[in-house]
């Protein structure tokens, strides 16, 4: 068996999925992650290495790969676990051991299996979170998952007399909504917006919900690309995890600059002289504004993360070595065009701000991902794949 595989190939491997409803839907049908347990096991160490390594395939495949498409939906994505028994009972020193790691008997039953049922929901949970690099044991981590993800589990003790009844299963299901606007791994997206103003600290685009379409851990490049009339690109998905770019596009109004294709056109400068309303670096360092719109964007980041780190960021990413505001074109830093993104497994959504003092924002947003792949001998990622 292949030990390495990649959420991309796991993806295309859950590709035979219904289409979504429009509320709600199950992407991963009535089976999902399924491993049959011998009669009265269900503890890891009880799972032989390639049963494991099949399993935690599995759980990639129906888990953790559809994850990514619940973000670009309202409403929580919901993790169903099933664990199931047959009839056959417990014996007294298996419902001993099952009490004492902390799965209690169910006040009437009289085989055994509601405990034993609960250990195995255990054990796939533990799976999950491993594979998500999150320890199970870390409240705070899995208190945080569950603002996003709704874990249900269902205990099916005494099914039959069958074995085949000795199962753990998963679905995976999307709630609310699917909304319109997002960043994925496919398709680039859009923004268009108005020219902001120091009443609204020069914000010409703010969204504070845009999914953020990734599986977790996915590595995200986002390559920006702005419109003729330079604005500047505010991102945060978490206190750790934010980014600011300087003011990017043209310094003067044309066509081109290189190989990138503008909005704008020099003629589309209307009255007033050209040179003092198409060049876009020198209107930003206007003695009358200047100060303004390096407050305002201060101001308006400082909603999100400290002060001081917020002046920080202004003065590395929009300010030269003179104080003045910067326009960077393509051909002078490719690098400020292109931000990366660890998608965290807490987050769903990115806030997003798009600064225009001098015009209508246009500004659209390509992400290339890097995928984690999964070690299924450990559950662990080792290294990332460019998504194709």
């Amino acid at each position: 068996m292949e030990r390495i595989k990649n959420f991309y190939e796991f993806l295309n491997e859950a590709e035979t999925s219904e289409p979504a409803p429009t509320v709600s839907t199950s992407t991963s049908g009535s089976a999902g992650a399924r491993f049959q347990f011998p009669k009265g096991k269900y503890k890891i160490s009880d799972i032989s290495p390639d049963e494991l390594e099949k399993l935690r395939n599995d759980i990639a495949i129906n888990i953790l790969a559809k994850l990514k498409d619940g973000n670009a939906w309202t409403g929580p994505t919901m993790i169903d676990l099933v664990a199931s028994t047959s009839t056959i009972n417990v014996t007294p020193e298996l419902r001993k051991q099952l009490s004492a790691e902390g799965f209690p008997e169910k006040p009437g039953d009289k085989t055994g299996n509601y405990a034993l049922c609960q250990a195995r929901l255990k054990t796939i949970k533990d799976l999950m979170f491993g594979m998500l690099q999150i320890d199970p044991a870390d409240k705070t981590a899995t208190d945080k998952f569950a603002k996003i993800y709704t874990v249900t589990e269902t205990p099916k003790p005494d099914q039959s007399a069958s074995e085949k009844d000795q199962y753990i299963q998963s679905t995976v299901r999307y709630t609310g909504k699917q909304k319109d606007m997002q960043i994925n791994c496919k398709d680039a997206t859009t923004f268009s917006g108005a020219q902001g103003s120091e009443e609204n600290n020069y914000v010409g685009f703010g969204k504070d919900d845009l999914a953020f379409v990734a599986s977790p851990n996915t590595k995200a490049v986002f390559n920006l690309r702005p419109g003729n009339i330079p604005d500047c690109f505010f991102w945060y998905q978490n206190p750790t995890s934010y980014g600011l770019t300087p003011f990017i596009g043209n310094k003067v109004s044309r066509e081109k600059t290189g190989d990138w294709e503008y909005n704008g056109k020099i003629n589309s400068v209307k009255g007033g002289n050209y040179f003092k309303q198409g060049h876009f670096q020198d209107r930003l360092n206007d003695e009358d504004k200047k100060d303004g719109i390096i407050d305002a964007i201060k101001k308006e980041i400082s909603k999100f993360i400290d002060p001081g780190a917020a002046d920080k960021l202004v003065q590395e990413k929009l300010l030269d070595t003179d104080g003045k505001i910067k326009v960077v074109e393509p051909k002078e830093d490719p690098k400020a065009f292109v931000t990366e993104v660890l998608k965290d497994v807490d987050v769903k959504d990115l806030i997003i701000r798009v600064f225009s003092p001098l015009g209508d924002t246009q500004f659209s947003v390509l992400a290339n991902c890097s995928l984690p792949q999964i070690d299924t001998k450990t559950g662990k990622i080792n290294g990332y794949k460019q998504e194709q």
